[in-house]
């Protein structure tokens, strides 16, 4: 088994004696995005705050590379790289000037590891440009390359996509995947955006009220019930089909909608229900089974 590069047990806050975080354990593996999903007040920027030690910790620990956030921080943030909502630039210098000073603060930060960085976020033919004539999506681009000057193994990332248009959105979740496995890093990405944990992540994990409710991977999340799905049949005419399933199989509901019928089946149902179809004269055009998408799945869990 793989050694994970996070390791939170059992973590806790208390904030005038209320319990803010009740106990939180997670990993995070190499290779992986874990996307931290919750909706917004559910605790996931004070959980990051402990893990990079902007927030004291009132019970629990956090360890990176087996380096304790609160014993030992400079040897266990010296492994982290992160953004929080939008980086903070300086707007009159160009994105190169940016790097270079925060390689500053990065003991063994060279001019080739600034070049390779600014390659990694395809920002090449913009980085002499002054930080601002960037777009947003430009500058968290900026952000990201700023976060991995000093190569580390853990990226954690609070709401990154927040204010970026679905281009910027798209751009940023191929950048997280790519870093993930070709530099072997562990990435947390926190979010409320449900469709983009869904496309970004390997695992989730969902945070309601300051407990983790649940973590799973997403295929897992969202393919289970494996038993009975809803499987669309793109049908004409529409109406033969439902009278010829309604009579063949009494138990089922048959939904119409524009383009045919919906019923639910399971996996080896739908072969006997597409041969009945063709036998009774029905065109078949097409066979769809609909899984529940995560956000379906994320208000089932949350009881929303």
């Amino acid at each position: 088994m793989e050694k994970p590069l996070i390791q939170i047990k059992n973590l806790k806050k208390k904030i005038k004696g209320k319990w803010i975080i009740k106990g939180i354990s997670f990993d995070l593996y190499p290779g992986e995005v874990f996307g931290f999903l919750g909706p917004n007040g559910a605790g996931k920027t004070t959980t990051i705050r402990m893990m990079v030690g902007l927030t004291s910790i009132t019970e629990g620990e956090v360890l990176i590379e087996g380096y304790s956030i609160a014993k030992n921080y400079e040897k266990a943030i010296a492994k982290v790289g992160g953004i929080v909502e939008n980086p903070d630039m300086y707007k009159f210098l160009t994105g190169y000037k940016n790097l270079e000073l925060y390689a500053r603060m990065s003991p063994g930060v060279s001019k080739k590891r600034i070049d390779e960085v600014v390659k990694i976020v395809e920002l090449e033919h913009a980085i002499h440009q002054k930080v601002s004539t960037y777009s947003l999506g430009m500058r968290q681009r900026l952000g990201l390359a700023q976060a991995l000057l000093h190569q580390p193994s853990v990226l954690i990332l609070d709401e990154p996509t927040n204010g970026l248009d679905p281009a910027g959105i798209h751009d940023l979740r191929n950048y997280l995947r790519r870093l993930a496995k070709e530099e072997q890093m562990a990435i947390l990405v926190s979010s409320h955006l449900l469709s983009e944990m869904e496309m970004m992540c390997d695992r989730i994990g969902i945070i309601q009220n300051g407990e983790l409710i649940r973590v799973e991977t997403v295929r897992d999340l969202i393919e289970k019930d494996e038993q009975a799905k809803q499987v669309l049949f793109e049908v004409e005419p529409i109406h033969v089909a439902q009278q010829v399933i309604e009579q063949h199989f009494p138990q089922k509901r048959v939904e119409r909608v524009e383009k045919g019928v919906i019923i639910s089946l399971s996996r080896s149902e739908i072969p006997a229900v597409s041969a009945l179809l063709v036998s009774n004269q029905v065109q078949l055009f097409g066979i769809q089974r609909k899984s529940k998408s995560l956000e379906e799945k994320f208000l089932e869990i949350t009881h929303q």
